[in-house]
C-alpha cells in the first residue's frame, strides 16, 4: 500500500471523526475507498473484516475513533537547526 493511499484513506477518516465521536467512541472504524464501512468494538475485529472483504493488498485503514489532541506541526527552522546540532 502506498503512502498516498493511507495519506487518503486517514484524511478521509479525520473529515468523519466528529459524527464518529458522537456515535462511536472508543471503537474502531474500517475505512475502504474513503468511506466507513463499519466500525468494531476492536482492533482486530475491524481489520480482519478488511482483509476478508477486500484482501491483504487493498488499502484499508482502520482509526481509533477518539478525540485527537492537538499537535503541533510546525517549529521554526532557526529552533529545530538549532535543537539539531
Amino acid at each position: 500500500m502506498g503512502q498516498e493511499q493511507i495519506d487518503r484513506e486517514h484524511e478521509a477518516f479525520l473529515k468523519v471523526l466528529p459524527d464518529l465521536l458522537d456515535t462511536d467512541l472508543g471503537r474502531f472504524a474500517l475505512i475502504y475507498g474513503g468511506e466507513v464501512i463499519d466500525c468494531f468494538d476492536d482492533f482486530d475485529s475491524a481489520y480482519q473484516v478488511g482483509l476478508e472483504k477486500y484482501g491483504v493488498d487493498s488499502p484499508v485503514y482502520v482509526g481509533e475513533i477518539k478525540p485527537t489532541e492537538p499537535t503541533v506541526t510546525s517549529y521554526s527552522w532557526e529552533k529545530r537547526a538549532h535543537t539539531l546540532t
